[in-house]
């Protein structure tokens, strides 16, 4: 019995995770390494631009954005019908882009340390 109720206590414990869910490149190019359950690592070239099913980093989550110069910019567009929540760690060399229609929450434990980031609710044509 006691079995049964460790393996329930574990399962309950589990911690789900939401890393970025690209749906397509509208531009450019992406190498996406995904170092393990909680960081992404993308490299990409200038002027990308990515469509997102989803953009959300966890508590314990890292995202890194590694562009050919501190110039370079990637737009990221959430087509998604949630908004974004960003309680993790992005970082980037270069500028960021992140646009959600329904709207970006930069938590208390969110770590940002990017070269410039535009975060809108407003659309940003390509």
């Amino acid at each position: 019995m006691r079995r049964v109720f460790y393996f329930y206590f574990l399962l309950s414990t589990i911690t789900a995770f939401s890393l970025p869910e690209i749906q397509e490149v509208v531009s450019g190019t992406v190498d996406v390494t995904q170092v393990d359950h909680t960081m992404m690592v993308l490299k990409v070239s200038d002027k990308t631009i990515l469509n997102h099913k989803a953009f959300n980093i966890d508590v314990h989550e890292r995202v890194q954005f590694v562009q050919p110069s501190s110039s370079s910019y990637v737009l990221n567009r959430v087509i998604g019908k949630n908004s974004s929540s960003i309680l993790g760690s992005l970082s980037s060399n270069g500028k960021l882009f992140l646009v959600n229609p329904q709207g970006i929450y930069f938590g208390p434990s969110s770590s940002i340390n990017v070269g410039s980031l535009v975060a809108s609710t407003l659309d940003i044509s390509n």
